[in-house]
């Protein structure tokens, strides 16, 4: 039997175009999980625009703006997935809280890593 070759797929990178991004807030409301939201802007390749509210970081979970710790951050790292795209929570909660010692730094270098400048 024949092997079929698989065309190369298209990553939703390709197919989306990141437009803008809101700082992060933090979530007052104690019923949702989550520490941060932002709001992010995109367009998709018929044109069509999209906003989207991504909410990040789980409450009660210490994160590495917070204990500052190589080992935990790396233990974590390893076990992270869905952290390669900008509609996923994980991407989000990679970029800005544990890449660098604040969320201010942390946006920052994520804004112009994603050419948002």
């Amino acid at each position: 039997m024949e092997q079929k070759d698989i065309k190369e797929s298209v990553t939703p990178t390709e197919r989306l175009k990141l437009l803008s991004v809101t700082n992060p807030i933090a979530i007052t409301d104690e019923r949702l999980k989550k520490k941060f939201a932002l709001k992010v802007k995109y367009e998709d390749t018929n044109g069509k625009m999209h906003n989207k509210t991504i909410r990040f970081g789980h409450k009660g979970v210490q994160d590495f703006v917070e204990h500052k710790d190589e080992k935990r951050l790396t233990n974590l790292k390893k076990r992270m997935r869905n952290n390669h795209h900008f509609l996923q929570p994980n991407f989000w909660r990679d970029k800005l809280l544990n890449q660098k010692s604040t969320l201010e730094e942390a946006f920052s270098a994520a804004i112009k890593e994603l050419n948002l400048l």
